[in-house]
């Protein structure tokens, strides 16, 4: 059933409502009967269609998930002989449907020692058979040679195999397997079904059953080869030479005794290595089954993150627990999907579950296995974890980050230009060294510490590598340029610029000793040159390219920029929001920055915000000027990205966008229209009167078609920005919005919607009001202490509230006994023109404050509800 979801989603094939609905019901009753497999499959193909299941659906498939991940780890699989309990591909201790990993191998060892399998047979744990139903001689007349007859008695007697190669009480392969032996000699042979080898447990037995079998002194033991022996018939038989046995007594044995000895002594180094084949055989098996099941766990988060579908703390936390056994068996691409898990539940405020999740040992452990992974072919991934670690948080040592990027730079240039990009924002972030790992001459003042050839401090070395690692990302991202885009070059030169002005001046803290020569691949950069030494040479050079010193980082620097003023004079519109996106960032970090570096190191955080407003000039000069075609599909998303960079724009660059955008105003939709009302809340800018009335015409005609919730972000946006709205448009809006007043609005909005009405009109009509009442009255416990001063600002405008709402306010908001009375008191002696309860609920919720002060407040600054409402 989790197949055929995941065919539909490779095929690119959504399949319709009705179809869907009875697979979730038909999927969600055996959704715990799934395997990890399962469970990735589902998920895969529920991110790839971008469906939506139902709640239970999704519930019951992160309990399955949450349920799997806290098994117990999966041991070392059983060896080869105590596997006779499992039964075909359900045994316990392997996947289901899967051949073992181990059993292959050991069917290769049975294909180099000479037993014969047929290529492709799947050796399967049976009952042991006897003689009497053993193939007959004439199967598989394959002239291979087989293991020798002595090497069963040392070789696992517990399982019991069918098929060409079986393993006995003889041994493994063509013991019984109905092969002949060919020797050197062209000696006669007998099927091998007439052969009896000696009983494993000692060589006496065997020559007391051979004996016996006979009969008196007639007969010996059938151990003897090259000699011909008669049997009951008087027939002779001829035997091949093919055993200990048989060259003991060509060379004159002694007898049975002396035989096993010889044995043993021979085949004793052929039974260790086969048991330590065994157990590493196993190791892998059971290592491997790890890593496919928390890969395939880590799958199912990954893809319900990518799907939007939110989970628990409470999940997250046990999940990210549970998860801390199986770290160690991750590869690079699933601990960056586990940490894109982690990055995205931060962002919608899990903090409480991370930090129980992500413990200091859980990150210990995550540390201690991307020091494992070779990073050499997925460079990427390291980039996509470095990230993440970033946002999230978490301040890894010095030396581990180091560490990660010397594992990425013989990689460097031929990561994906989006890795490079994604480089260059991840590594301001990064602890790139600790805060007290400076020289002693910059902490002491003292003079310039002399540098012997025979002597460089570690420091030192750490930063020139540092440079010369700046040097070679310059360089790689230097030879892309021409294929970059704006907004990614503009990542780029802010990433490094962050970087370069948070590294401390320290070369002119060093001096040189007489008659030192600096190395040739440090005469380009005047801080490696004074601090080279002989002895780390081939420790910095071994690690960079030659060209990486053929450009400064100023020269570096000013091509970027000529590449970015390139760029955007044929950017489109959408490309400049982007790259006035990625300046915002960068200045907001620059201002991080600037307030956590110490004196000494503003001038180069001032010299970094420098470079940051020519470049920000630069993007505001081409949108004052734009002359593209804009389209109506661009307005939204225009707008809103340039008010989520949250960097002010100039109120001429402002003016001419607006005036393009005014025209399209009518072919907007509902949704368009109340994101470009709020955008312009962001950017503070109220237009003029003109595209104002072209906004409310526009408004007007697609009330009708507005959610509850996008009317009342509407009006909220427009009392925030000061809107002149028209009789007419507010009359709508009150006939429209009182037929579904409650139906999608929670406490917050009601306020803010109640706040807003008392803005922009005179006075709504009593039935409004009464429907707005019924509709705060079942939320009452979401409305806080903002709803006192929505209220006391309605009043304030001379509209009557029911008294029910406040009464119920004060039961919502539990005043103690002692404070109502208070209120009640202060309510007599003051005389004021409110409510009881209303003084009750102001002291209830900000404590013993006047009622007459709260009402002063109120009226001299009714900016004081800004916290309250959509910004």
């Amino acid at each position: 059933m989790a197949g055929v979801l995941m065919a539909l989603a490779l095929l690119h094939r959504r399949p319709d409502d009705l179809w869907l609905n009875e697979y979730w019901s038909l999927s969600g009753a055996r959704i715990c009967e799934c395997t990890t497999a399962d469970l990735a499959m589902l998920s895969f193909g529920v991110s790839e269609l971008q469906l939506l299941p139902p709640p239970e659906w999704t519930s019951a498939l992160l309990a399955a998930a949450l349920r799997l991940a806290e098994l117990p780890p999966v041991g070392p699989m059983p060896a080869l002989e105590t596997s006779s309990a499992s039964q075909g591909d359900g045994g316990p201790g392997r996947p289901p449907g899967d051949r073992s990993f181990g059993m292959t191998l050991q069917l290769l060892l049975h294909k180099l020692t000479g037993s014969g399998t047929a290529p492709g047979r799947h050796l399967q744990p049976r009952a042991s058979v006897g003689p009497a139903s053993l193939p007959s001689a004439g199967i598989g007349r394959r002239q291979i040679r087989s293991l020798p007859a002595a090497l069963g008695k040392f070789l696992p007697h517990s399982s019991r195999w069918n098929g060409n190669d079986q393993v006995s009480a003889s041994g493994y392969g063509g013991i019984w397997g109905g092969s002949r032996i060919s020797s050197l000699a062209p000696l006669p042979t007998i099927p091998l079904t007439e052969q009896r080898l000696p009983a494993p447990s000692s060589a006496s037995a065997s020559g007391t059953a051979s004996s016996s079998s006979t009969g008196g002194d007639d007969s010996e033991s059938d151990s003897g080869c090259g000699v011909s022996k008669a049997d009951g018939n008087g027939t002779e038989t001829n035997r091949p030479l093919n055993s200990a046995y048989d060259m003991e007594n060509i060379f004159g044995g002694g007898g049975p005794e002396t035989s096993s000895s010889i044995a043993e002594l021979v085949l004793e180094p052929v039974q260790a290595l086969w048991d330590g084949l065994q157990r590493a055989t196993a190791a892998v098996s059971s290592a491997w089954w790890r890593s496919r099941r928390a890969s395939e766990l880590v799958t199912v988060a990954y893809n319900l993150t990518a799907a939007g579908m939110s989970v628990e703390a409470v999940w997250l936390e046990r999940f990210l627990l549970a998860m801390r056994p199986c770290l160690g068996d991750l590869s690079g691409d699933d601990l960056h999907c586990l940490l894109v898990v982690a990055a995205e539940a931060m962002s919608r405020g899990n903090l409480r579950a991370l930090e129980v999740g992500m413990s200091r040992d859980w990150q210990a452990a995550l540390f201690a296995r991307m020091d494992g992974i070779n990073w050499a072919l997925q460079g990427q991934h390291l980039i996509g974890c470095l990230g993440s670690i970033s946002v999230l948080g978490l301040r890894p040592p010095a030396p581990w980050v180091r560490r990660q990027l010397r594992s990425l730079q013989p990689g460097l240039q031929f990561l994906p230009t989006a890795a490079l990009v994604e480089l260059g924002g991840v590594l301001p972030g990064l602890p790139l060294y600790y805060e007290g790992e400076t020289g002693p001459s910059l902490n002491t003042g003292a003079g310039p510490a002399p540098i012997s050839a025979g002597h460089m401090d570690p420091w030192i070395r750490e930063r020139v590598w540092l440079e010369r690692w700046l040097a070679e990302y310059r360089a790689t991202v230097s030879e892309r340029r021409a294929t970059m885009e704006a907004a990614d070059l503009l990542a780029v030169i802010a990433g490094v610029a962050a970087v370069m002005a948070a590294l401390q001046p320290w070369a002119t803290t060093v001096a040189i000793t007489p008659g030192f020569n600096p190395p040739v691949y440090m005469a380009s950069s005047p801080p490696a040159l004074s601090t080279s030494s002989s002895t780390s040479r081939e420790d910095v050079a071994s690690l960079l390219l030659p060209r990486s010193s053929e450009v400064s980082y100023a020269e570096w620097r000013q091509g970027m920029v000529d590449a970015v003023a390139a760029r955007l004079r044929e950017a489109s519109l959408a490309a400049l929001c982007e790259a006035w996106q990625v300046l915002a960032d960068a200045t907001s970090g620059a201002h991080q920055q600037h307030q956590q570096l110490e004196q000494g190191d503003v001038a180069d955080a001032m010299e970094a915000a420098g470079h940051l407003d020519g470049l920000r000039e630069l993007v505001v000069s081409r949108l004052a000027v734009y002359h593209g075609q804009l389209s109506t599909s661009d307005v939204a998303p225009v707008l809103s990205s340039l008010a989520a960079a949250g960097l002010p724009l100039p109120a001429a660059t402002l003016d001419a966008l607006l005036t393009s955008v005014q025209p399209l105003l009518p072919a907007l939709t509902s949704s368009e229209l109340v994101t470009v009302a709020l955008s312009l809340v962001r950017l503070s800018y109220k237009p003029n009167l003109a595209w104002q009335a072209a906004f409310c015409a526009a408004s007007r005609r697609r009330l009708g078609l507005m959610t509850p919730s996008q009317r009342c972000s509407l009006l909220v946006a427009s009392a925030s920005l000061g809107l002149h709205l028209p009789d007419p448009w507010v009359k709508d809006f009150f006939a429209v919005s009182e037929r579904g007043l409650g139906e999608q609005l929670d406490g917050m909005q009601l306020a803010n919607l109640l706040w807003a009405v008392s803005c922009l009109a005179s006075e709504p009509a009593g039935s409004w009001l009464e429907q707005w009442e019924y509709a705060s009255m079942p939320r009452l416990r979401e409305l806080g202490p903002n709803m006192l001063a929505v209220v006391l600002k309605v009043r304030r405008s001379g509209w009557l509230l029911g008294g029910q709402l406040a009464w119920a306010l004060v039961l919502a908001m539990e005043p103690t006994v002692c404070v109502e009375n208070r209120c009640r008191r202060r309510y007599m002696d003051e005389g004021l023109g409110i409510a009881a309860p209303l003084a009750c609920l102001g002291c209830g919720c900000w404590g013993p404050v006047s009622p007459r002060r709260l009402r002063e407040r109120c009226e001299r600054n009714d900016g004081f509800l800004k916290p309250y409402i959509y910004a």
